[in-house]
């Protein structure tokens, strides 16, 4: 009986031990498959942009500089994380520095070229509405792919741009 018992508890100790073999060699090798599929993953730029991505992050895309009578403007072009915006600044001559004057948020908008003849242009100045005075042309597309011309027409009144109406079909 003895021999039996010790064959039963010897069985049991081994059984434990297998167990336990399993367990740890299940553990390893799940753990080394989710710090494979991690390192994957986050070598892949879009899926390391979804974690990482900086929300403050502003990218000049375009920059063009004119003058209005007396004052001379720099005109910026940006993309940030969720928007195309276009900013302008007024020189103060009396300091040198550039001043903001105004923002204009494109929300939900990516950047896009306008091609005129072979020129691609993703920020011109052109007098839209005939008045002496270069209006902004910032071509963008929307979150669905449609083509946008955003036309910011100078008002030389309130010495400002103004978001141009869209035209009614």
């Amino acid at each position: 009986m003895n021999t039996v018992a010790n064959n039963t508890s010897n069985e049991n100790v081994q059984l434990e031990k297998n167990e336990n073999s399993r367990v740890a060699v299940s553990t390893f090798v799940i753990a080394f498959v989710l710090c494979l599929g991690f390192a994957v993953l986050s070598s892949v730029s879009s899926v390391r942009n979804l974690f990482l991505t900086d929300s403050t992050e502003r990218k000049i895309l375009s920059k063009i500089f004119t003058e209005y009578g007396e004052h001379q403007y720099t005109i910026l072009k940006i993309k940030t994380a969720t928007a195309i915006e276009l900013e302008v600044y007024q020189k103060d001559n009396s300091t040198n520095q550039q001043l903001l004057k105004q923002k204009f948020n494109l929300n939900d908008d990516s950047e896009a070229y306008l091609m005129i003849n072979t020129s691609a242009l993703n920020l011109s100045l052109v007098d839209i509405n005939k008045d002496g005075f270069l209006d902004i042309v910032a071509p963008t597309v929307d979150k669905y792919g449609n083509s946008r011309l955003n036309i910011f027409v100078y008002n030389s009144d309130i010495d400002q741009f103004t978001p141009s109406a869209p035209a009614e079909n």
